[in-house]
């Protein structure tokens, strides 16, 4: 009886522990929190390319252009995180309210 007693309180005691745990490795932070260690470049629609190569540099690859257009190029950077800034919007299907998440803004930024 001692014996399932002490056993039960361990299991407790351990899956305790173990959220204990979980819960101090998650913190969140604030968007002001992550954004204090990058240095972001916000997209906007037609912006020029020389804005994005001035605060990163060089790109990682610049592929051969595959489409028929020599004009539309790629330019590819590795290790860079993206922001995405969403809202959700109402749209109307079939008749019937729906609402989707939708992208307002973008942000490109590496670590500083």
């Amino acid at each position: 009886m001692r014996k399932r007693i002490v056993f039960n309180f361990s299991i407790i005691a351990v899956f305790v522990f173990g959220l204990s745990t979980c819960a101090s490795f998650n913190k969140t932070k604030t968007l002001e929190e992550i954004k204090s260690s990058l240095n972001c470049v916000t997209y906007q629609e037609g912006m020029k390319w020389q804005v994005v190569q001035e605060k990163f540099g060089k790109p990682d690859f610049t592929p051969i252009p595959t489409s028929e257009k020599l004009s539309q190029n790629t330019r590819i950077y590795k290790d860079k995180t993206i922001i995405f800034y969403t809202e959700i919007r109402k749209t109307i299907v079939h008749e019937k309210p729906r609402y989707e998440e939708v992208i307002t803004m973008l942000e490109i930024c590496e670590t500083k």
